[in-house]
């Protein structure tokens, strides 16, 4: 999820504040604001805000919702203002500090990204969002210490969350302790209800970096089984299975990746030289044939060195037929 799509979450999460105390017959300009707010009208809750400013009615929220419509228009800098004049009206309010967060760490200013979380905590240390964003910080910032800190506080707090268990065992992998990013992995796959086929596919690149391929190969198989259309985990199977002089087996995983239904040239190509590898001309030349005519660039070679066996063989009338076929 990237920053931007990440502060818009936020905003739909955080509820538009405001208050009932004017009397009826003074105009609630927050809430005039919010309205506009709610169908997307920024300019004209922007003009409200700054109303309910001039009034001195609930300035926090005023200030902060006035942040809110900058933000969801890209106006970072005038956002910024905003939730800071939200924060002198309110020192204790959370909600600005959370945000300004999320916008610095939007425009590559980590170390003040981390500076809003670790404010944030401060306020509300139960807050597992932001003590995730402050992993994500110090990760960024090379910090792997505070970042494994930050990724434990949060999953002690919500131990559902796949993506921190992600983050944690990524900086287990960064200095180089795929042990221990292996049994992060391996705790969330038991935890987390939330298991998608990335878990067991980055688990098995563990398992690989620490070169233990066949867990390799089984936790990518497990991720396979979850998302079958992933052409290339099945080459890295293959690959996998090829550097072990198993070609055998690179061959069915091959064939596994088209009985899934993945139209992809490489693949024939692939088995194309692995069939040619094994001298077995024929197979190789129906793989090459069928890359050929997807469209890919490198089956002719294929097929060419097929007709050029055939001839140093002998078999100049095989060879002759592949000639003309491309022809």
């Amino acid at each position: 999820m990237n920053n931007l799509t990440r502060i818009s979450i936020v905003l739909l999460l955080i509820p538009i504040y405001s208050w009932t105390g004017p009397a009826p017959e003074v105009k609630d300009y927050v809430l005039l604001g919010n309205s506009n707010y709610e169908k997307s009208k920024y300019h004209e809750a922007i003009t409200q805000y700054e109303l309910a400013i001039k009034h001195k009615q609930n300035m926090p929220f005023a200030w902060f919702n006035m942040g809110n419509c900058y933000a969801q228009q890209n106006k970072y800098h005038l956002s910024i203002m905003a939730y800071r004049r939200s924060i002198e009206e309110a020192p204790q309010f959370s909600r600005p500090w959370l945000i300004l967060g999320d916008i610095y760490m939007t425009l590559n200013e980590v170390g003040l990204a981390i500076m809003c979380y670790r404010r944030v905590l401060e306020l509300e240390s139960d807050n597992d969002y932001a003590w995730k964003w402050l992993g994500e910080g110090a990760l960024k910032a090379g910090d792997v210490t505070e970042a494994m800190r930050a990724f434990d506080a949060a999953l002690k707090l919500d131990p559902d969350q796949i993506d921190i268990y992600y983050a944690l065992a990524e900086t287990h992998a960064k200095i180089r302790d795929y042990e221990s990013a292996q049994e992060v992995l391996k705790d969330a796959i038991l935890l987390s209800p939330d298991i998608k086929a990335d878990v067991y596919f980055y688990l098995g690149y563990l398992f690989e970096r620490s070169g233990d391929t066949r867990r390799a190969i089984r936790s990518y198989e497990e991720g396979l089984v979850l998302a079958p259309k992933r052409a290339d985990m099945y080459f890295r199977i293959s690959r996998i299975y090829q550097e072990t002089d198993s070609d055998f087996l690179a061959l069915l995983t091959l064939e596994n990746a088209l009985e899934a239904g993945i139209k992809d040239p490489d693949i024939h190509l692939e088995r194309g030289l692995l069939f040619f590898k094994q001298d077995r001309l024929s197979n190789a030349l129906d793989e090459f044939f069928a890359a050929h005519k997807m469209g890919a660039p490198r089956a002719r070679s294929g097929i060419e060195n097929v007709s050029a066996a055939w001839w140093n063989k002998g078999d100049k009338e095989k060879a002759q037929e592949v000639k003309a076929l491309l022809r």
